[in-house]
């Protein structure tokens, strides 16, 4: 199963363009949005760490 799950914190300006990024990449599944708590808001741990991502993984994760 492959889906593209995009997950960006609305204070993080790099990773964040304004009406999320379905409208500019063909194939994107769902846009979410998560506060990653960083004060460094594009910090990759910040968003390894966020529950969205964990939402997201969590249907791979049941039997």
């Amino acid at each position: 199963m492959h889906r593209w799950v995009n997950i960006a914190d609305p204070e993080d300006f790099v990773a964040m363009p304004r009406g999320g990024i379905a409208d500019r990449f063909k194939g994107l599944d769902e846009d979410r949005l998560d506060v990653n708590g960083s004060f460094d808001r594009h910090d990759l741990f910040a968003y390894l760490r966020c529950r969205e991502l964990g939402n997201a993984l969590a249907p791979l994760a049941r039997p």
